[in-house]
């Protein structure tokens, strides 16, 4: 915009929405070019340009979605649209999906869109209001209001249980056939040897002692469901200088079973285990018998992170009884690093991908540290209170 300034000095601008570029951090700047009196000057402020976000269901272009089982799962497309003539403007983020304030399905947007899968009990009534709600990436993006859509209830369907008596009769079959045979463990174990139960927190237990020279024996299973973890590896290590040293290492069988051989330990020697989908857990080694191992899931874990973080922080990141990777993002409010970290944890633990060693890491690199999170953002003026006055027209 240009203009001339009255004899006060000041000068008003009209200026187009569809100038101002994407939403974003940005900087507003204004240049006076002189007179033959007067000299030249340039002053440029930051600014943030800020936009609301809608949620529009193709598919319900009257409030209302075709009928569904919520038992069986109702996918639902939706599209963020931002109130912004500025190009590129795709918001980022995810959609949550609210039957009663109970949060029933999530997915990130991609390219501004997103395909969420609804699954919840079959309420008694006939019809479900779902409520919709965006949650953004970016502190420059806002929600417009939450999307009410109505959902026809449908029964599930007979089909829907007949895997479930099919892996009943399978597991039926197994343990008859199982009993018929009667395999030889690979393992022997000790008569009274029994498995801690399952506690939901990574851990290991000495079952029983044997001599010294003996080595060790086990079995690796899930921290949650107790189920035993095939070809993970275990292993007694040394610190070294450079990087461990590995003395003796073994992966599991079939049975989450394992035999380490003897090896001379000393004091500051670690047995290390993990899998492929289960975060590490590192012990002091302990003396030689038969030891059960629980591994926590790698996606476990980054939550598990994510509430140890917002415990430590305190209010508002903490929430009773649990806070969980939704409220952390709105908790930050601009903090981008934090609300960042946070929509990471949550694809990685909720988006029903691999989360394997590289997916932890990459999470975890953007985990903030204390400092980080205590700082208060950096201040920065919003369009709405930096720009000058906008003439309506």
């Amino acid at each position: 915009g240009a203009g001339t300034t009255n004899t006060s000095g000041r000068v008003r601008f009209t200026v187009e929405s569809s100038t101002l570029g994407a939403p974003g951090r940005g900087e507003l700047r204004v240049v006076f070019a002189g007179t033959s009196d007067t000299g030249a000057a340039v002053h440029a402020i930051p600014i943030e340009r800020h936009a609301k976000v809608d949620l529009v269901v193709p598919s319900a272009p009257l409030g209302k979605l075709p009928p569904g089982s919520p038992e069986d799962g109702v996918t639902i497309d939706v599209t963020a649209i931002a109130r912004s003539e500025g190009a590129g403007a795709s918001p980022g983020g995810s959609i949550e999906a609210h039957v009663g304030g109970i949060v029933v399905g999530a997915a990130p947007l991609e390219a501004g869109k997103s395909r969420v899968l609804v699954t919840f009990a079959t309420p008694t009534a006939t019809e479900t209001t779902l409520q919709l709600r965006y949650a953004p990436d970016a502190p420059w993006y806002e929600p417009g209001g939450e999307l009410a859509i109505v959902l026809p209830v449908r029964g599930p369907s007979p089909w829907r249980h007949a895997p479930l008596v099919v892996a009943g009769l399978a597991v039926l079959m197994w343990l008859v056939l199982g009993r018929a045979r009667a395999p030889r463990r690979s393992i022997e174990k000790s008569p009274t040897s029994r498995r801690p139960a399952p506690r939901g927190e990574a851990a290991m237990h000495v079952i029983r002692a044997a001599p010294s020279a003996e080595g060790w024996t086990g079995e690796v299973v899930d921290a949650h469901d107790g189920l035993v973890v095939v070809g993970a590896r275990v292993a007694i290590e040394r610190p070294t200088f450079d990087v461990a040293q590995t003395l003796v290492s073994a992966t599991t069988d079939a049975h989450g079973e394992f035999i380490l051989p003897h090896v001379d330990a000393r004091e500051g020697d670690t047995l290390v285990a993990e899998a492929p989908l289960h975060a590490s857990l590192r012990q002091p080694a302990p003396p030689s018998g038969e030891v059960s191992i629980a591994l926590v899931m790698r996606k476990r874990a980054l939550l598990d992170r994510l509430v140890a973080w917002a415990r430590r922080r305190g209010r508002p990141f903490d929430s009773p009884p649990e806070a969980t990777p939704g409220h952390v993002r709105r908790a930050a409010g601009a903090d981008f690093a934090v609300a960042r970290w946070a929509d990471a944890v949550e694809r990685a633990a909720f988006g029903g991908g691999t989360v394997d060693a590289r997916v932890e890491a990459d999470v975890e690199r953007l985990e903030p540290n204390a400092a980080r999170a205590a700082a208060p953002p950096e201040p920065h003026d919003t369009l709405e209170d930096s720009r000058p006055p906008v003439d309506e027209d």
